[in-house]
């Protein structure tokens, strides 16, 4: 099948004025896409083939949003319907964990029958109480990336610009852990490595093996999720595990494990076809 019509000529003329290394898009490109990335707007350009000058925007970065569903949803969502008992099911397991008895929800349907509208709705009735809220995202082409989810929600919480120098990054990273560890400094050593930000190796993680520096990884991450329970109902959705690498799936059933007496709820939404232990 071949694609014709104004559409790709566009694309054909758009990809002739771009410089190396940049993309642009239309207009109406850009306002499908506004949610998820961050444009520059050139202004009007003469556009051989098209009658009225076209509109240009450059592509700069993608934008930190937590889930695929808020970057496609940004506009006003119309009101939930059929829905009612899953979403008492939800609220009354988030009770139980507020309670300090920990909870696992496992939403599981097929694409578009709405897993994440159901835990969209369920962030929005509680969202008057205090807690915290751990969003991962797992994505399909990072499914072999280990622990993609947790580094994109570390460096959206933590507010990491990819502008900012490595010792910036860390002493952001530093100040986040704060209030997560007993040891700041030797977990923000662990997860710079994580994040790819170069310090100044004080924790002695170069002398480690792998398999060690991976186990110190996953004690430090499985320490921040259980250190917000500590302090408030918190609440870890992890979303499209069907794409979940192996890594992060191997630190989550470590935590399910470990949250029967904690203030905290997984809800974690898949695909029928994922298989789980």
């Amino acid at each position: 099948m071949e694609a014709v019509g104004e559409t790709p000529n566009i694309a054909a003329r758009l990809q002739t004025l771009a410089a190396p290394n940049t993309l642009l898009v239309s207009g109406s490109t850009q306002r499908l896409a506004s949610a998820a990335f961050e444009f520059q707007d050139l202004g009007f350009r003469e556009v051989k083939g098209v009658t009225k000058p076209l509109r240009v925007y450059g592509a700069l970065s993608a934008k930190h949003t937590a889930t695929r569903f808020e970057a496609a949803h940004a506009s006003s969502l119309t009101p939930l319907v059929g829905r009612s008992s899953e979403l008492s099911l939800l609220l009354d397991r988030w009770q139980k964990s507020k309670e300090g008895d920990g909870q696992v929800v496992l939403l599981s349907g097929i694409p578009g029958v709405g897993k994440s509208r159901l835990v969209h709705e369920l962030r929005s009735n509680i969202h008057n109480a205090p807690f915290f809220l751990l969003n991962y995202q797992c994505s399909p082409y990072h499914s072999q990336s280990a622990f993609f989810p947790l580094i994109e929600q570390i460096e959206l919480a933590a507010q990491l610009n990819s502008g900012d120098s490595d010792p910036d990054k860390f002493a952001k990273l530093k100040g986040y852990l704060s209030g997560l560890s007993n040891d700041p400094a030797a977990s923000a050593a662990v997860i710079s490595r994580l994040l790819s930000i170069s310090i100044e190796d004080q924790s002695g993680l170069s002398a480690l093996t792998p398999q060690q520096i991976k186990n110190r990884t996953v004690d430090k991450l499985l320490e921040m999720i259980l250190s917000f329970s500590a302090q408030s109902p918190t609440l870890c959705i992890f979303e499209d595990v069907h794409w979940i690498d192996p890594s992060t799936l191997e630190l989550v059933e470590l935590a399910i494990s470990r949250i029967d007496r904690a203030s905290i709820m997984f809800v974690i939404s898949y695909r029928p076809e994922f298989r789980h232990t």
